[in-house]
Order: C-alpha cells, then sequence, then structure tokens
C-alpha cells in the first residue's frame, strides 16, 4: 500500500509539474514592441501595457507617447508603440526668441502650434538648413533645432513699377532671385542686398544699370553702370584718366544722352636737338 501511495504521489507531484510548466508557456503570447518606428517581437506573459513596459526594462517619460494606454490590457498578437519625447527648440526669425519643448510629437506644424506660432502658407520652416514639409513628421533624431521664418510683405519699386512680393527667404537677396529679379553687380539697391527678412513690412528702389560706351585707346568698352556723371562711370569701369588725359564730356559733366564717352589721352614728351651754330 505504502510503495502505490508513493508510485501515485510521484505520479501527482510530475502531473502537477507538467500542468504548471504547461500553464507557465501556454500564457506566453507574441508581443509587437515599436519604439521609435522600430519594430520588436518578444514573447511575453504579460496582460497589460504597463507589464509589458516593466518586462522588458523600457523606463517612460511623462512626455512620451504610448499607445494603447498604460493601463490598457492586451490581446493575443498585441502591438505597443512608444515614441520617445525628444527636446526641440524652434528659433522665431521674427522676433529671435527661442522656444524649448520636450515632446513626441513629430509633425512640425504642430510643433509650432505647441509652440504658440502661427503657420501661414507662405512662412518658411528649416532644418538644418533646409526647408520642411510642416505635414510631413521629421525624421528621427536625438534633437531638432527649427528655425521659423514668417514671410515678409516686400514692395519693390523697379522702373516705375511697383512689385509686391512675399517671401519667407532670409534675406532680402534672397527674396529678389525668388521671384526672378536678378541683379547685376552695377545695380542699385536703396537696402543692402543681405537685409534679414523678419516678417515685418520692407520697401526697397532698384535702380537698375544702364550701359555706357568708353572709346579708349583705339577701343569701344561697353560697360554697365549706376552713374550720373561722367567721372563716375569711369571709376565704376575702372577706366581712369591719368596725368593730362581728359574725358569729353568732362569727368564733372552729366553722361549725355546717346551715353557715349570719348577720352583722349595726353602724352608729353621732352624732345632734345642739336643744331650747329656757325663759329664767328
Amino acid at each position: 500500500m505504502n510503495y502505490l501511495t508513493k508510485r501515485l504521489n510521484l505520479a501527482a507531484g510530475l502531473c502537477l509539474l507538467i500542468g504548471a510548466g504547461l500553464l507557465f508557456f501556454g500564457l506566453q503570447r507574441p508581443v509587437t514592441l515599436v519604439v521609435d518606428g522600430k519594430p520588436y517581437s518578444l514573447p511575453s506573459r504579460a496582460f497589460s501595457v504597463s507589464a509589458v513596459l516593466a518586462e522588458s526594462g523600457i523606463p517612460l517619460h511623462e512626455a512620451d507617447r504610448l499607445s494603447p494606454s498604460l493601463n490598457a490590457s492586451l490581446g493575443w498578437g498585441a502591438a505597443v508603440r512608444l515614441e520617445r519625447a525628444r527636446p526641440v527648440q524652434i528659433l522665431d526669425a521674427a522676433s529671435g526668441k527661442m522656444v524649448s519643448l520636450l515632446t513626441a510629437e513629430r509633425i512640425p506644424a504642430n510643433l509650432l502650434a505647441l509652440a504658440g506660432l502661427r503657420l501661414f502658407p507662405a512662412d518658411r520652416l528649416e532644418w538644418n538648413g533646409a526647408p520642411l514639409d510642416p505635414a510631413e513628421p521629421l525624421p528621427e533624431a536625438p534633437a531638432y533645432l527649427l528655425v521659423y521664418r514668417p514671410a515678409t510683405p516686400i514692395e519693390v519699386t523697379l522702373e516705375n513699377q511697383r512689385l509686391h512680393l512675399t517671401s519667407s527667404q532670409p534675406t532680402l537677396l534672397g527674396a529678389l532671385t525668388e521671384a526672378g529679379i536678378h541683379l547685376r553687380a552695377a545695380d542699385h539697391l536703396s537696402l543692402p542686398a543681405e537685409t534679414p527678412l523678419t516678417g515685418r513690412p520692407l520697401q526697397v528702389v532698384i535702380e537698375p544699370a544702364r550701359t555706357v560706351q568708353i572709346i579708349a585707346d583705339g577701343k569701344t568698352h561697353t560697360v554697365p553702370v549706376n552713374a550720373e556723371t561722367v567721372g563716375e562711370a569711369l571709376a565704376q569701369a575702372d577706366i581712369p584718366l591719368q596725368n593730362q588725359d581728359y574725358s569729353l564730356p568732362a569727368e564733372d559733366q552729366p553722361i549725355p544722352p546717346e551715353r557715349t564717352i570719348r577720352i583722349v589721352r595726353v602724352r608729353e614728351e621732352i624732345v632734345l636737338e642739336q643744331k650747329p651754330i656757325p663759329f664767328k
């Protein structure tokens, strides 16, 4: 009897052990954990999101984005998505102010909204010096520094015509080039070409260079200048008068209507001559 009892107890213990093992492994289910867009497959016996994170040893920051929520239960083959918060700095180029955020948000337009900045269609948003699509998620990075450039209205007066531009380029020159207005070196701007655009309206006058013909040393030079007088035109053309040279018209005269200037070179020579004198 004792022998039989021992055998039965042994069999019962073995069955209990096998059942516990089956129960242990049977409770394991496949779970997909997606962290910052990278999927990881792992077997888990956890029944909630919080238990999966604890089991995986992944810490959670209050600014992280988690789906499903931390206390949600998990079924067979569940997926848990975790987007970690990243430091984001947004520089407002108009005011020079910097806004700092710690967020899991990756859509640039939403980041601007979190920073209290309104984005209009002509505004420009940059990351690493390149423009961003405000509706496209940012690529993965440890941190972000975004530059927000609000569009600047610009009134351009060019050859008695007024043009109205709106640009989010960094400088006035960039805005003019973007609008198809290409400046030559001799053109005159009422504002420096590198004037920064800050969102405040600008007014600029462009005086385009006009060509003059300068006849000098047997050659005709056609040069674009932005000058009122003959002397200014010669200086911009880098064709100076030397010594006794003079120009037609004179240096202090306005450029003539036909826009032709002649340079007369004057050469001074000393000639020594020997002349015999009869001896008396």
